[in-house]
């Protein structure tokens, strides 16, 4: 992701598809749009590309990292718990993550709250339930 700053002079973020993604970034838009009620617990959308191969995003601060050495951040229990009361709320209104990974996850660095940034959703009815053998 690339960090911007647009015309009116706030800082976005500029996350880009492949052209052979336009799927998963119309994908990525929709569940954005259905979630605004949520940021900052996700980013806010500004707009798509005008040749669809990118998002606008708010900045939501930076990713984790599962290895302390790398010199990212590494997660505390705090973070864990809103990553789980974001979880909960997706869910709540919807919608399942389908790739759960620290890096999909942001933390601000001044106010310390944890935002979902990777949004490998889909509706809660897409999937089945029940026992499967």
């Amino acid at each position: 992701m690339l960090k911007l700053t647009h015309n009116q002079g706030s800082s976005v973020v500029v996350k880009s598809f492949l052209p052979t993604h336009q799927g998963r970034l119309d994908e990525e838009h929709d569940c954005l749009i259905n979630l605004q009620t949520l940021v900052p617990l996700v980013p806010k959308i500004i707009g798509k590309s005008d040749d669809g191969t990118a998002l606008l995003l708010s900045p939501v601060g930076h990713p984790f990292s599962a290895m302390p050495q790398s010199g990212k951040l590494v997660p505390c229990g705090n973070d864990f718990l809103q990553l789980i009361e974001i979880l909960k709320k997706v869910h709540a209104m919807g919608f399942v993550h389908r790739d759960v990974r620290l890096y999909n996850f942001f933390r601000h660095p001044t106010t310390k709250k944890v935002s979902l940034c990777q949004l490998f959703l889909s509706p809660i009815s897409s999937y089945q339930t029940g026992v499967f053998e």
